[in-house]
Protein backbone atom coordinates (compact mmCIF):
# COMPACT_ATOMS: atom_id res chain seq x y z
CA UNK A 1 0.00 0.00 0.00
CA UNK A 2 1.49 3.46 -0.77
CA UNK A 3 1.59 5.99 1.69
CA UNK A 4 1.07 9.46 1.10
CA UNK A 5 2.33 12.01 0.30
CA UNK A 6 4.62 10.50 -1.84
CA UNK A 7 8.06 12.55 -2.63
CA UNK A 8 8.64 14.68 -5.82
CA UNK A 9 9.89 12.60 -8.90
CA UNK A 10 11.89 14.08 -11.44
CA UNK A 11 10.05 13.78 -14.94
CA UNK A 12 12.37 15.89 -16.96
CA UNK A 13 15.57 18.90 -17.26
CA UNK A 14 16.88 20.85 -19.74
CA UNK A 15 18.70 23.50 -20.67
CA UNK A 16 17.31 26.87 -22.30
CA UNK A 17 20.50 28.87 -23.29
CA UNK A 18 21.48 30.33 -19.15
CA UNK A 19 17.99 28.63 -18.16
CA UNK A 20 17.90 25.83 -16.64
CA UNK A 21 14.30 23.86 -16.98
CA UNK A 22 12.57 20.70 -14.63
CA UNK A 23 9.79 19.47 -14.34
CA UNK A 24 8.95 17.03 -11.25
CA UNK A 25 5.91 15.70 -10.22
CA UNK A 26 3.95 13.91 -7.49
CA UNK A 27 3.38 10.30 -9.46
CA UNK A 28 0.84 9.28 -6.57
CA UNK A 29 -2.14 10.85 -5.29
CA UNK A 30 -5.68 9.92 -3.67
CA UNK A 31 -9.14 10.90 -5.28
CA UNK A 32 -10.15 13.53 -2.33
CA UNK A 33 -6.68 15.63 -3.09
CA UNK A 34 -7.00 14.69 -7.45
CA UNK A 35 -10.31 16.42 -7.12
CA UNK A 36 -9.98 19.53 -4.87
CA UNK A 37 -11.82 17.87 -1.95
CA UNK A 38 -8.78 16.44 0.40
CA UNK A 39 -7.57 18.68 3.61
CA UNK A 40 -4.60 20.40 3.94
CA UNK A 41 -2.24 21.73 1.48
CA UNK A 42 -3.16 21.95 -1.92
CA UNK A 43 0.14 21.54 -3.39
CA UNK A 44 0.75 18.30 -1.45
CA UNK A 45 0.56 16.88 -5.21
CA UNK A 46 1.23 18.67 -7.87
CA UNK A 47 3.58 19.50 -11.27
CA UNK A 48 6.38 21.79 -10.01
CA UNK A 49 8.29 23.66 -13.58
CA UNK A 50 11.69 24.93 -11.57
CA UNK A 51 13.60 27.85 -13.55
CA UNK A 52 17.26 28.05 -12.82
CA UNK A 53 19.36 31.18 -13.56
CA UNK A 54 22.72 29.52 -14.93
CA UNK A 55 24.15 32.82 -16.40
CA UNK A 56 21.32 35.11 -17.33
CA UNK A 57 22.38 38.82 -15.93
CA UNK A 58 20.59 39.93 -12.70
CA UNK A 59 17.14 41.30 -13.90
CA UNK A 60 17.24 40.41 -17.43
CA UNK A 61 13.65 39.93 -18.29
CA UNK A 62 12.69 36.72 -20.27
CA UNK A 63 8.91 35.61 -20.73
CA UNK A 64 7.94 32.63 -19.16
CA UNK A 65 4.79 30.23 -20.05
CA UNK A 66 3.26 28.37 -17.80
CA UNK A 67 1.14 25.23 -19.11
CA UNK A 68 -2.05 27.03 -18.19
CA UNK A 69 -5.21 26.87 -18.28
CA UNK A 70 -5.03 23.33 -18.22
CA UNK A 71 -7.65 22.77 -20.61
CA UNK A 72 -4.95 24.41 -23.42
CA UNK A 73 -2.15 21.82 -22.21
CA UNK A 74 -3.29 18.81 -20.54
CA UNK A 75 -5.09 15.83 -21.19
CA UNK A 76 -5.67 12.93 -18.61
CA UNK A 77 -6.30 9.46 -20.03
CA UNK A 78 -7.24 6.28 -18.06
CA UNK A 79 -5.52 2.88 -18.48
CA UNK A 80 -8.59 0.20 -18.90
CA UNK A 81 -8.73 -3.47 -17.40
CA UNK A 82 -8.36 -4.54 -20.85
CA UNK A 83 -5.04 -2.41 -21.48
CA UNK A 84 -7.03 0.09 -23.72
CA UNK A 85 -6.74 3.92 -23.13
CA UNK A 86 -10.05 6.10 -22.43
CA UNK A 87 -9.28 9.88 -22.55
CA UNK A 88 -11.56 11.32 -19.68
CA UNK A 89 -10.60 15.00 -20.32
CA UNK A 90 -13.25 17.14 -20.86
CA UNK A 91 -13.94 20.83 -22.29
CA UNK A 92 -12.96 23.48 -19.74
CA UNK A 93 -15.72 22.87 -17.13
CA UNK A 94 -14.52 25.45 -14.49
CA UNK A 95 -15.83 29.20 -14.81
CA UNK A 96 -13.63 30.31 -12.46
CA UNK A 97 -10.16 29.26 -14.74
CA UNK A 98 -10.65 30.56 -18.01
CA UNK A 99 -8.82 32.58 -20.18
CA UNK A 100 -6.17 31.98 -22.80
CA UNK A 101 -2.83 31.14 -22.09
CA UNK A 102 -0.50 34.46 -21.31
CA UNK A 103 3.38 34.33 -21.27
CA UNK A 104 4.45 36.36 -17.53
CA UNK A 105 7.30 38.43 -17.55
CA UNK A 106 10.06 37.05 -15.01
CA UNK A 107 13.89 37.85 -14.02
CA UNK A 108 16.25 36.39 -11.58
CA UNK A 109 17.69 38.20 -9.07
CA UNK A 110 21.15 36.41 -8.63
CA UNK A 111 22.85 33.58 -9.98
CA UNK A 112 21.85 30.16 -9.40
CA UNK A 113 18.35 31.35 -8.19
CA UNK A 114 14.98 29.59 -8.85
CA UNK A 115 12.05 30.37 -9.63
CA UNK A 116 8.86 27.64 -9.09
CA UNK A 117 5.87 27.46 -10.80
CA UNK A 118 3.81 25.19 -8.86
CA UNK A 119 0.26 23.34 -10.24
CA UNK A 120 -1.54 22.05 -7.82
CA UNK A 121 -4.01 18.78 -8.81
CA UNK A 122 -6.61 20.56 -7.76
CA UNK A 123 -6.87 22.09 -10.61
CA UNK A 124 -8.12 18.75 -12.80
CA UNK A 125 -11.02 19.55 -11.21
CA UNK A 126 -11.28 22.10 -14.10
CA UNK A 127 -10.92 19.36 -16.97
CA UNK A 128 -11.99 16.51 -15.81
CA UNK A 129 -15.47 15.56 -14.35
CA UNK A 130 -15.26 14.07 -10.67
CA UNK A 131 -16.65 10.84 -11.76
CA UNK A 132 -14.04 10.18 -14.05
CA UNK A 133 -11.11 10.48 -11.23
CA UNK A 134 -11.28 7.10 -9.84
CA UNK A 135 -9.00 4.72 -8.47
CA UNK A 136 -6.58 3.08 -11.15
CA UNK A 137 -3.49 4.22 -13.29
CA UNK A 138 -3.59 7.17 -15.74
CA UNK A 139 -1.20 8.90 -18.35
CA UNK A 140 -0.99 13.09 -17.86
CA UNK A 141 -0.29 14.35 -20.95
CA UNK A 142 1.25 17.64 -21.24
CA UNK A 143 1.58 19.15 -24.68
CA UNK A 144 4.64 20.99 -26.89
CA UNK A 145 4.62 24.74 -26.07
CA UNK A 146 7.31 27.50 -26.11
CA UNK A 147 7.96 27.89 -22.61
CA UNK A 148 10.52 30.84 -22.48
CA UNK A 149 11.81 33.38 -24.93
CA UNK A 150 14.59 34.76 -23.30
CA UNK A 151 16.29 37.55 -25.98
CA UNK A 152 15.44 36.55 -28.77
CA UNK A 153 15.59 32.99 -28.40
CA UNK A 154 12.53 30.80 -27.91
CA UNK A 155 12.63 27.08 -26.10
CA UNK A 156 10.22 24.87 -26.88
CA UNK A 157 9.05 22.00 -23.99
CA UNK A 158 8.23 18.94 -25.62
CA UNK A 159 5.63 16.45 -25.25
CA UNK A 160 5.14 14.36 -22.29
CA UNK A 161 3.40 11.29 -20.99
CA UNK A 162 3.17 10.74 -16.96
CA UNK A 163 2.38 8.08 -15.20
CA UNK A 164 -0.43 9.02 -12.33
CA UNK A 165 -1.96 6.54 -9.96
CA UNK A 166 -5.10 7.46 -8.35
CA UNK A 167 -5.10 5.30 -5.09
Amino acid sequence: MTTLPVPLQLARGFDCGSVHVELAYTPVTDRAHVTGRADGGPFRDRFEIRLTNRGLPDGMVFDYQSPTPLQFFFSVVRKLKDGSLLDVTSPQIDAHHTGRPQPRKMSFARADETLTDRISYFAFATIVPDEELVRGEYLVRISGFEILHVGGSACRFEPIELPLTIV
